[in-house]
C-alpha cells in the first residue's frame, strides 16, 4: 500500500461521498476488510473530509467525529452504533453503483485496496 501520509489526495465529490460512506461502514463494524483496509480507509477519510461530496456533507461528518470520538474512548453506546447504522445505510443508498464501482476501481489502482476487499 502506499504511504498515505504523503499522498495529496484530491477527489472528485462522487468519490468524497464513497470515502465518506466507507468510513460510517468501517464505524458500523459491517465492511469485510482488512485491518490494514481499514486503516486506509481512515487515513483516506482524515485526507479528504474537508472536500465538498456531491451527496453528503456536515450531517456525516459530524457523526463520524463523534463516533471516533467514542470508539476511542470505550464509549460507544447502543444509540450511537444504531444513528451510525442508519446514517451508514442512507448514505450507501444514495451512492449510484456507477460512482462506487469508478470509486472502488480508481482505488484499487492506485493501489490503496487490495482487488477482493471492496464492495461494489
Amino acid at each position: 500500500m502506499l504511504a498515505l501520509k504523503d499522498m495529496n489526495l484530491k477527489l472528485k465529490p462522487g468519490y468524497v461521498d464513497c470515502s465518506t460512506a466507507m468510513m460510517l461502514k468501517v464505524l458500523d463494524e459491517t465492511c469485510h476488510m482488512s485491518d490494514s483496509e481499514k486503516q486506509a480507509v481512515e487515513h483516506i477519510y482524515e485526507k479528504v473530509k474537508g472536500q465538498r461530496g456531491a451527496l453528503l456533507g456536515h450531517q456525516q461528518h459530524d457523526l463520524i467525529i463523534l463516533g471516533c470520538m467514542a470508539r476511542c474512548e470505550g464509549r460507544m453506546c447502543a444509540e450511537m452504533a444504531e444513528l451510525i447504522h442508519e446514517h451508514r445505510v442512507t448514505s450507501e443508498e444514495k451512492i449510484s453503483k456507477s460512482v462506487w464501482k469508478a470509486f472502488t476501481a480508481m482505488m484499487r489502482h492506485k493501489g490503496l485496496f487490495m482487488a477482493q476487499a471492496l464492495p461494489v
